[in-house]
């Protein structure tokens, strides 16, 4: 540990890293050749085996460089490292003066000021989510290649299906809108399932939090022939 993160994970890559940056052709082609995945025999001479880190160094080492960015491929995070010049003494990376917020004060500002945003564009702010509206419409008017609008809309004669393209409402609580403004997509960064059950205050807990596809795989063995080979623990990527 008293290397530190940089330090731990160099011993890692840093063997595999070396070839690219020496020739990126050879290098790549002896990236794929080996697969340097999971499990992966590499040859002996050219990659002595090293001692494992233990999962809670794993673990450390994944919240303080790229949380979920270590169940990929290793040959893909080798790519990464070369194309961000992970390690180079020269690499020169620029630091937003006051905190990266300033970009988004910067895109607020945009959008206030400056038309045709400022006239489109509302911000509201000290409002939860309470429902994401999804409006059907019957309307012979529509075809499948067509979202739906809001059935409300319909009322006004002056209103084309086909030139509307808000499907969805939004609404929240100390909202005073009678009539909801209408969107054609809607983005949520968590979905409203999951926000139920965080504490939104264990921000460090959140950070560890990595979105993605997930499926489970069910398996029945006729025996426990785990426990004849002395497995007697172990984890997979689905757990």
């Amino acid at each position: 540990m008293d290397k530190g993160v940089d330090g731990l994970m160099e011993n890692v890559y840093g063997r595999f890293l070396a070839k690219p940056r020496a020739d990126f052709k050879v290098g790549y082609k002896e990236l794929m050749k080996t697969g340097v995945t999971e499990g992966t025999q590499l040859p002996g001479d050219e990659y002595p085996a090293k001692e494992r880190y233990p999962t809670s160094v794993v673990n450390w080492l994944e919240t303080m460089t790229s949380v979920g960015s270590f169940d990929m491929l290793l040959s893909k995070t080798i790519l990464h490292y070369y194309c961000f010049a992970e390690g180079l003494p020269g690499t020169k990376w620029c630091c937003l003066k006051h905190g990266s917020e300033r970009i988004t004060d910067k895109l607020y500002e945009i959008l206030t000021t400056i038309q045709p945003f400022k006239k489109n564009v509302r911000f509201q702010f000290g409002r939860r989510v309470n429902h994401v509206n999804y409006h059907q419409c019957s309307s012979n008017l529509y075809r499948p290649d067509q979202p739906p609008h809001h059935p409300d809309h319909l009322k006004d004669a002056s209103f084309h299906p086909c030139q509307d393209p808000g499907v969805m409402s939004v609404t929240s609580n100390g909202a005073s809108d009678i009539n909801h403004p209408m969107y054609s997509q809607v983005v949520l960064t968590v979905s409203p399932q999951c926000m139920r059950y965080m504490d939104l205050s264990k921000r460090s807990s959140l950070c560890m939090l990595t979105p993605g596809p997930s499926i489970k795989v069910g398996i029945k063995f006729e025996q426990n022939w785990w426990a004849d080979q002395n497995i007697t623990g172990g984890q997979s990527v689905t757990d």
